[in-house]
């Protein structure tokens, strides 16, 4: 139960940064979490999933567990996904493959040498 309660006279959605569930979990958590909702999803639904929408979690899954766990192997299993995925909805993260495809140490790489203050 909440600690305290804010009532306001609008619609809308109130958002804080850094509260919440999600702030104080893991990546890894997150991951088998998903995980889990997407073995329901196949379980109470499957005579609904289309090919797409199963190609669509497994490309999920696959850049989850390559953010959880980057390694080569994971690495080459999301491009591996991408590749396959064809093209993406136009406002979708995953839509600029420069963005996408660069490894994780080398985004941090470039953040560190930005972010550099001389």
């Amino acid at each position: 139960m909440a600690d305290n309660h804010y009532f306001l006279n609008e619609v809308g959605y109130i958002y804080r940064a850094n509260v919440g569930v999600s702030v104080a979990t893991d990546y890894k958590e997150h991951l088998r979490s998903k995980r889990k909702v997407v073995e329901l999803l196949y379980e109470q639904f499957h005579d609904r999933i289309t090919p797409k929408m199963r190609k669509y979690f497994e490309f999920d899954d696959s850049w989850m567990l390559y953010n959880a766990e980057p390694s080569f192997k994971t690495y080459c299993n999301f491009v591996y996904h991408y590749l396959c995925m064809g093209r993406f909805p136009k406002n979708n993260i995953h839509r600029n493959p420069i963005k996408v495809l660069m490894p994780i140490w080398l985004k941090n790489t470039i953040k560190r040498i930005i972010g550099r203050k001389y």
